[in-house]
């Protein structure tokens, strides 16, 4: 048996010696979430968490939570990319927000929210990273812009806070140390009007030698000059010669809402101012060189006066022309009038769907669409742009330079 057992052990010993080792084990990599990181509280999601904390801690924590809030001074509006949030910390038992995001809706039907057992109001909108839009805010029916947005705008009807989504590229500073024209008062007495009319001539302060200049008519004039900053505009314009020098005669109204709709008004404008500057002043006579232009109901005469008196006028200038009036029918007549001689350069905010200040203008974007299929159809010489802004200041200020370059510039077509 010693002797077998001996006889074995090499076999044995080969045997242990291939045995297959057992395989070594690679550990699972161990998962771990990675924290979310903390929005910026003065921002739109850093807002809408301190909401969600705010909303969710006891009544009698809430008010003390919002003030720590308010101590790093957060701005109004808090923008995204594609969001704004208002807010407003104070007293009232309503508080609501009117402008252009709305068409001023007298009603407010955009209301803040009040955060419960707080006094912080908030309202978030979704807007095009390129907006623009004047609005106010209404505490207990009292209007006044938000105080906590220091952009404002001075306007017609007062001063309004602006939001500017960071999308939006602000218009150029026209203070630019340039050489000055010259702005001359004039009155004239009408008689298709029946009064006397006080009007504004600006005299560009180079001229071309051996050529007379070309003119506008714009309506609106005081506050072309006073809101919108036009003769500042010009001076810059014509000193780089982006517009050649030009004429510029700035008319106030005195009852736009009713001299505005007036063949009586069109005619004291081709009949008698026209006659008047072009004898005092050395301008071009001929309508190709010859323009009018204007803001909403100024911009519905500008197209109006170019319909009715195309030997006089050929340059239409419109900035968000009211052309949805009930009472006037002049996408229709322009459908059915024969071609005109006319350059017409347009612009529309496509937040200007139901005008409603100071009375019912309409959609005036629907309108304007309108204007500018026609003239495609008829193949006018025309620009047409749509912004998304509303019926302000803001957006004819920022577009009077492409207005003047497209109308008197020969390479633009």
């Amino acid at each position: 048996m010693r002797y077998c057992f001996w006889l074995l052990l090499p076999f044995i010993f080969v045997a242990c010696t291939q045995t297959t080792a057992a395989p070594t084990l690679t550990p699972m990599p161990t998962t771990q979430s990675i924290p979310s990181p903390t929005p910026d509280p003065i921002s739109v999601a850093g807002f809408e968490a301190f909401l969600e904390k705010v909303k969710v801690a006891p009544t009698e924590d809430r008010n003390w939570m919002v003030g720590q809030y308010f101590v790093n001074e957060p701005p109004s509006p808090l923008m995204s990319d594609t969001a704004a949030i208002f807010i407003y910390q104070g007293s009232g038992g309503s508080v609501r927000i009117t402008g252009d995001l709305n068409n001023w809706d007298a009603d407010g039907k955009l209301y803040m929210q009040r955060v419960s057992g707080t006094n912080l109001w908030w309202h978030r909108g979704d807007y095009e990273p390129a907006a623009r839009l004047d609005y106010t805010y209404v505490i207990d029916d009292v209007e006044r812009p938000d105080p906590r947005n220091p952009l404002t705008i001075n306007t017609g009807f007062g001063v309004r806070s602006v939001l500017q989504m960071p999308g939006y590229i602000p218009p150029r500073s026209y203070e630019t140390a340039v050489a000055r024209g010259t702005l001359t008062p004039h009155q004239i007495s009408s008689e298709n009007l029946g009064q006397a009319r006080t009007f504004f001539v600006y005299e560009p302060p180079t001229k071309i030698v051996g050529q007379s200049l070309p003119s506008v008519y714009v309506h609106d004039g005081g506050d072309y000059l006073s809101l919108a900053g036009m003769q500042a505009q010009l001076d810059v314009l014509i000193s780089e010669r982006a517009i050649p020098p030009l004429v510029a005669i700035f008319v106030p109204p005195i009852d736009r809402q009713v001299e505005y709709h007036s063949p009586a008004y069109r005619a004291f404008i081709a009949q008698e101012l026209v006659p008047f500057v072009q004898e005092k002043y050395d301008v071009d006579v001929s309508a190709a060189k010859t323009g009018t232009m204007g803001a909403s109901l100024g911009g519905l005469v500008s197209l109006r006066l170019g319909m009715e008196y195309p030997k006089v006028f050929n340059l239409i200038g419109s900035h968000s022309g009211a052309f949805s009036l009930s009472q006037d029918r002049t996408p229709t007549m322009f459908a059915n009038l024969t071609k005109q001689p006319l350059k017409l350069h347009l612009i529309i905010g496509t937040y200007e769907t139901a005008i409603r200040l100071p009375a019912p203008e309409g959609d005036l974007l629907a309108s304007n669409r309108q204007i500018a299929a026609v003239l495609e159809e008829k193949g006018y010489a025309y620009t047409y742009v749509e912004y998304p802004e509303g019926h302000s200041w803001g957006l004819w200020s920022a577009h009077i330079a492409d207005t003047l370059s497209y109308l008197y510039n020969d390479h633009n077509g």
